[in-house]
């Protein structure tokens, strides 16, 4: 390439870019798309799709769950599926139960926030069980 072409005065006029990220990415769904609000502890979202109603929860890195309370809120949900991974005082529960098929584990390390999320094919009453929930936070 001839140098002399860094010489000649510039034709394209066309405004540049902001250098912002312009492409579109798909939203995600469920709890991946839940983030909480600046100064929130925590928000809820519900989701509906291929004949579930999924109603799911997050909550700050500061609320901590009574551990047996979790144990058995998550045992006796009438929904299909619960899953979630808490804060407790020993540090994470995570918990994962299909029909009546329960896992359940403990981690030392507390998680960064608190994420439950509870799937059934049917309406659920989605505030009596965040009432009840409500009632196992610890702070």
């Amino acid at each position: 390439m001839d140098v002399a072409l860094l010489d000649l005065p510039r034709t394209n006029h066309a405004e540049l870019p902001d250098g912002q990220h312009h492409h579109a990415h798909a939203a995600p769904q469920g709890l991946a798309a839940l983030r909480l609000p600046s100064n929130s502890r925590w928000r809820r979202a519900l989701n509906q799709g291929q004949g579930y109603t999924a109603c799911g929860w997050i909550f700050d890195g500061d609320t901590e769950f009574d551990t047996i309370g979790m144990m058995e809120w998550i045992r006796l949900a009438p929904v299909d599926r619960a899953k979630g991974v808490v804060r407790i005082a020993e540090g994470t529960l995570v918990i994962n139960r299909q029909g009546q098929d329960l896992s359940i584990e403990t981690r030392p390390a507390p998680p960064l926030d608190s994420r439950i999320e509870l799937i059934h094919s049917a309406d659920a009453d989605w505030n009596a069980l965040q009432s009840a929930l409500f009632k196992i936070r610890l702070g």
